[in-house]
Formats: C-alpha cells, structure tokens, sequence
C-alpha cells in the first residue's frame, strides 16, 4: 500500500499474509498525522494529545485477525498534552485512596500551550485492546517529563507513572506542592543520587 489518508496525513504499509494458519506481518509508516485524531480514531483518546505525528508500527495478526498484537514509536513535532495537568490519579497510601490533579500540585499553568509545548517522542506494544510498555517523553526548556505505564483502551483506566526534571535556569516561582521544584528534588534526593536516578530511566529510553 504506497499511500491511503488518514488522520489528516499519510499512511503506507507493507507485509506479507500466511493462508495456512491466516496471519500477517505489516509494517505501517505513518507522516504528518493529526496526533488528536490518530489517537480518538485507534485508542478512544479524545483531545489528549495536540501536534503533527510520524510514527513506525509493526503490527501482526493471529486466527483471521482475531488477534492482533503491534509494537509503534511514534514522535509529535512542537505537541501538547492539554488533559495532563487536569487528569484525576488515584494515590494510594497507608491502604487509603484518594484523588489528585497535578494541577492542583504546581501553579504553573499545565493547560497552557503557548507554555508547554514541546516535541513528545514515545514508544508503545498493543496486545488487542491493551497498551503496554508506554513511555513517552516530553522536552520543554523548562520542565522536561517521562511517562511510562500502561492503559485499558476498553476500560479506559490507565497505569502510569510519570517523572519530571526541573530546569534550574527556567524562570523562578515555577512550584510543586506550593514549594520551590529544585527544593523537592534535593530533599527527596541528594544531587549525585539524582543525577544517576534521571540518568538511568532516559539512557534506557533513548538507547532502545
């Protein structure tokens, strides 16, 4: 398939079908996609990503696409992710339970994008109706995110968790937890052991 359109872009694709025991092996690239629509379209995400997409997937299928199974990296030039901030997680502590918007943790304005844009490079496994091994990262100047976990496209619950750098140059007043951001990181983790601690989760990120 040289070019089919969706999602306000391009999508091509290229494999092979086995009739004996009807599977396949497809490999799809995907340019200048609409990354709001894409993600509405397979995920059910509505209005939780912004930007122009390109992504690679390797799909396979089992028992006449009874079953399908893909592996995609995908990245999102100048994106946004406008629910973010806005997002309810469940915490649980000392056997409790209870509610929380990141929103209500820092005053920096996380539903700004003219503030928070930036590009979004990810990685994900679709197992049928499951996304697994997500991780995605977002590069502001100012604070810089990685996510991982997982989510239940039919139950639309999500796993993730989700870790943030704080750049010392950004403008001051930026806070967390109404307290200074750098002030958190060197209370909950000496500068060497932070250092090391970031260092590991994005080496392994990038070096996938």
């Amino acid at each position: 398939m040289l070019e089919l359109s969706f999602a306000d872009g391009l999508l091509s694709a290229g494999g092979e079908y086995n009739f004996n025991n009807n599977s396949s092996s497809i490999d799809f690239n995907a340019s200048h996609i609409n990354s709001n629509l894409a993600a509405r379209t397979l995920f059910g995400l509505e209005n939780q990503v912004e930007g122009i997409a390109c992504a690679k997937i390797h799909a396979e299928t089992f028992n006449n696409l009874e079953r399908l199974k893909a592996k995609g990296q995908f990245e999102i030039n100048d994106g946004f992710l406008p629910k973010l901030g806005n997002t309810e997680f469940m915490v649980k502590k000392f056997n409790m339970s209870k509610k929380v918007k990141i929103s209500s943790l820092t005053n920096a304005d996380l539903t700004s994008a003219d503030t928070f844009r930036s590009d979004i490079n990810g990685s994900l496994i679709l197992d049928n109706y499951k996304l697994e091994d997500i991780e995605m990262t977002t590069r502001h100047k100012s604070f810089a995110t990685l996510l991982q976990g997982s989510y239940n496209i039919r139950g639309q619950e999500a796993d993730i968790n989700i870790y943030g750098k704080y750049d010392r140059q950004a403008p001051k007043g930026v806070k967390i937890l109404f307290l200074p951001l750098n002030w958190i990181i060197n209370f909950a983790l000496r500068n060497d052991e932070a250092k090391a601690f970031y260092q590991k989760l994005i080496l392994r990120r990038f070096n996938k």
